[in-house]
């Protein structure tokens, strides 16, 4: 499951979205989350 959220938070050739990432690009932000929440909610 780990490398299907990756995969929403980053490019093709693995490099980060900056707009789903605060500044630090380690952390992400609230639209980040969102996305998160969607593909975490039908396993929980």
């Amino acid at each position: 499951m780990s490398k299907k959220i990756s995969r929403l938070v980053t490019t093709n050739n693995g490099k980060l979205l900056p707009e789903l990432f605060v500044k630090d690009m380690l952390h992400i932000n609230s639209d980040g989350y969102k996305l998160w929440q969607k593909a975490l909610e039908p396993y929980l």
